[in-house]
């Protein structure tokens, strides 16, 4: 049986905006590796700011709404807290399906996740990545 006293608090989840609107979603950030374009596909607009604060406001719905996630994400130690990659459905403004994943972390000595990078995957109709 898991020890319930470090399982992470998904009800206390830190989901920084900046993680989607400066990053994930910002076509500027060459940081990003084009992260963007997943978004894009999706049919989220993100030249401007605003854009991109909409976009934000729509995953991060949706992902709360998927927390906590289904199972118990296997955790992994790193020197700064323990960390666990959730994948949760995402459909965006055209219909288009995508997995977000979604990589958390609980500081040292801590149990509220806090979200660290993430990325969607978007399903190819047809293809072999294709979702039913």
């Amino acid at each position: 049986m898991a020890d319930t006293s470090t399982a992470f608090d998904w009800t206390a989840a830190l989901i920084p905006e900046e993680k989607f609107t400066g990053y994930s979603m910002n076509p500027s950030n060459t940081n990003n590796l084009g992260k963007h374009q997943a978004f894009q596909a999706l049919g989220y607009k993100l030249d401007t700011a605003d854009e991109r604060a909409r976009a934000a406001d729509d995953v991060i719905g949706q992902l709360r709404t998927a927390l906590p996630p289904e199972g118990i994400p296997r955790e992994h130690p790193s020197q700064y807290g323990r960390r666990a990659e959730v994948r949760t459905p995402l459909v965006g403004p055209s219909g288009s399906k995508a997995t977000l994943v979604t990589v958390w972390q609980a500081d040292n000595h801590g149990n509220v996740p806090r979200l660290i990078t993430n990325w969607a995957e978007v399903h190819v109709k047809g293809g072999k990545d294709a979702k039913p």
